[in-house]
């Protein structure tokens, strides 16, 4: 399997694309898909989700998953049949990181749940419904989130969370996006961002906590930060 690919929307800015390239990653680009909302429409988190070694993936983006061979697990036959408003699109929203699992337990896919569970996952439920939107994750114990459900939820759970002002990050049709929507760890120690990190008031925040979970930022231009449903590594 090819070790440098990651998973973006089609709609992620060209700098960015090029800068992923000029780094040595191949990007499998999602494009829109037919029932979603136009602005999360081709984000990934909302149609794939990886929970240790295996992927979860909708019907119509899994023919682009071939490189998770058989550690694919194939969900949400008929999505081109059916609009996919809230809460009813969010099957994939989760934030899976060492052993947690962070969603919205309700409408999170039977499947995912039932996976975590059998593997001794530790499931940490939020009222959050977009959870790996609203997650950035930094390590296998430690995030960022605007959100003070999963803050509180992952606190107790012992994992270290840094919480960050919301409304910083950019998203077509809404008055803002998520701060886990607009980035992801392409390596275990690069944290990576669509946009300019440097731009989000809690920047300095931000590089110290990175810093001190042994985590390097880089931004992958100079615009402001957007919410492209993150970047996920194969």
């Amino acid at each position: 399997m090819d070790k440098k690919i990651l998973i973006v929307d089609s709609r992620i800015y060209i700098e960015s694309e090029i800068k992923l390239n000029e780094l040595g990653y191949k990007l499998i680009k999602l494009d829109k898909q037919k029932g979603f909302d136009e602005a999360v429409s081709a984000h990934p988190d909302m149609f794939a989700l990886k929970v240790k070694d295996t992927w979860f993936v909708d019907s119509c983006v899994n023919n682009m998953f071939t490189f998770a061979d058989s550690k694919t697990v194939c969900i949400r036959d008929d999505t081109n049949g059916f609009v996919y408003k809230y809460p009813y699109d969010i099957t994939f929203n989760c934030a899976g990181f060492g052993n947690y699992l962070v969603c919205n337990k309700r409408h999170t896919a039977n499947e995912i749940i039932r996976f975590a569970e059998e593997n001794g996952i530790n499931v940490i439920n939020t009222k959050q419904g977009y959870a790996k939107c609203s997650i950035c994750i930094v390590s296998d114990n430690a995030i960022i989130t605007e959100d003070e459900d999963i803050l509180k939820n992952c606190n107790s759970k012992g994992i270290d969370v840094l919480k960050v002002h919301k409304g910083y990050v950019k998203l077509y049709g809404y008055n803002y996006g998520f701060i886990g929507g607009c980035c992801g760890l392409i390596e275990k120690n690069i944290l990576a961002f669509n946009g300019n990190v440097k731009k989000h008031p809690d920047y300095k925040s931000i590089k110290e906590f990175c810093d001190f979970h042994n985590v390097d930022i880089i931004s992958l231009c100079d615009k402001e930060l957007y919410d492209i449903g993150s970047i996920l590594r194969a």
